[in-house]
């Protein structure tokens, strides 16, 4: 395959890159900042290239010239609400309107596929914490990513039905692991990464809410969904759940407590808590049979492992 991701100096996109390079598959991975590659190897069947992908002319050239046969639409803000406010029109034209020239680019050509990373964030809070499959009411009263992300997979379904394009959505649900850092397009981190950065620096966690569920999937178990959907013979839905087990925030700070022994975990809340869960979070974990009915999702990750693994990482790379 050739497969161009966008976004790919980003967290999850890097992931991704690396699960195709070790696949041997030809990989162009653009964003407007090159990833720091001196640090991070890459092998020589990947090529990055700057390219903001608000730029139609430049997303349209590449995909004409560079001629992918699959790509990845992974590039987005992830803003602060300050961001959102300040910076609404950025935050569209990269979330929503590059795709549309992606899909408008790639259907004048020999593309077989578009995945477009949608997220878990186009959901309505939900009830209760029964899983939620895709069909699972979504939120139209939300922040300007996750409606963003509802107009992108309209967009695709758009694709299909009126070009017989073939573009699918993957809605992302929490993700933790390598290459998760602060950049200029991702400001809010998980609550993983804020967690063993807390721990790293010697400092206890004050949480508020042991019960809070997340499902934390690791990145490299992100992206092998990603690669499996990608090179799929059939795929049967519009849009799919990516995500891991369901896990309490007890759980997930008992793991790291194992990995780093010397950790100090308070849950007494009467002090000011630095691992704040909003007192309006209500999550219920993401059904993802849709997934595994069409790909053989096998994760390579466990929590206790994927966490050793980043904690890992987080120790070779500071930010």
């Amino acid at each position: 395959m050739r497969v161009l991701v966008t976004g790919a100096a980003g967290f999850v996109g890097l992931n991704v890159i690396r699960e195709l390079a070790s696949f041997r598959d030809e990989v162009l991975g653009l964003s407007r900042h090159l990833p720091e590659t001196d640090s991070h190897a890459f092998p020589e069947n990947v090529r990055f290239e700057r390219c903001d992908v608000r730029n139609n002319e430049e997303i349209t050239s590449w995909i004409a010239t560079w001629q992918p046969t699959h790509i990845v639409h992974a590039a987005a803000i992830t803003p602060t609400s300050i961001f959102e406010r300040m910076h609404a029109r950025a935050v569209l034209e990269t979330n929503q309107l590059s795709l549309l020239t992606i899909l408008e680019a790639a259907i004048r050509t020999d593309v077989t596929r578009v995945l477009f990373l949608s997220s878990a964030g186009v959901y309505a809070s939900p009830r209760d914490a029964t899983p939620m499959p895709e069909t699972s009411p979504l939120r139209h009263d939300g922040s300007l990513y996750g409606l963003t992300k509802i107009a992108g997979e309209g967009l695709c379904r758009w694709a299909r039905r009126q070009h017989g394009f073939d573009a699918r959505s993957v809605r992302v649900g929490p993700v933790y692991g390598p290459f998760e850092r602060p950049t200029g397009s991702r400001e809010n981190m998980s609550q993983v990464w804020s967690a063993v950065q807390l721990l790293l620096n010697r400092e206890p966690i004050r949480c508020n809410n042991p019960a809070a569920i997340y499902d934390w999937i690791h990145g490299k178990d992100c992206a092998q969904a990603i690669r499996l959907l990608l090179t799929a013979d059939q795929l049967s839905f519009d849009a799919y759940n990516l995500a891991g087990p369901a896990v309490t925030m007890e759980e997930l700070l008992d793991s790291l407590a194992k990995i780093l022994p010397e950790s100090i975990i308070d849950w007494t809340g009467v002090r000011e808590p630095n691992l704040k869960i909003p007192d309006s979070y209500r999550c219920a974990p993401l059904d993802i049979h849709a997934l595994t009915k069409d790909i053989d999702f096998q994760p390579r990750f466990d929590l206790g492992d994927g966490l050793q693994d980043y904690v890992d990482w987080l120790r070779n790379h500071s930010y």
